[in-house]
């Protein structure tokens, strides 16, 4: 699972590294003191860090979620769908084998609740 978030956090990485050189190159014609691009530098690495920081307590939460799955909680958009939903759920864990073929509908979707659990962190 990729976290949405990812792909920004890259961009400002890339963003952050182009603009902190940059700048950085500029004090340096401008022949001002390295001072300046340390403080520089360091802003650009506070920031990149609270991106960072921010993708790392979503990719927590999101494990945090997989692991406390059931399908059972789900939402259901149309809500007399939702037998049909787990008698699909039920067939297909049946084919795969994770349940046995006579197994209740309810154990079928325990062990799709467990395969979600160990597959997806």
């Amino acid at each position: 699972v990729v976290p949405v978030s990812l792909v920004p956090i890259i961009l400002a990485a890339f963003s952050c590294a182009y603009l902190g050189t940059a700048s950085g190159q500029m004090l340096i014609l401008a022949e001002l003191d390295y001072n300046y691009v340390s403080i520089i530098a360091a802003f650009f690495v506070v920031f990149y860090m609270y991106g960072l920081r921010a993708w790392h307590r979503e990719k927590i939460q999101m494990q945090e979620r997989v692991l406390g799955f059931k399908v059972r909680d789900c939402i259901c958009a149309v809500e007399s769908d939702r037998s049909v939903v787990y008698a699909n759920i039920a067939a297909l864990v049946k084919a795969f084998g994770l349940a046995a073929p006579t197994a209740s509908p309810e154990t079928a979707l325990d062990a799709f609740d467990a395969l979600v659990r160990r597959e997806l962190p």
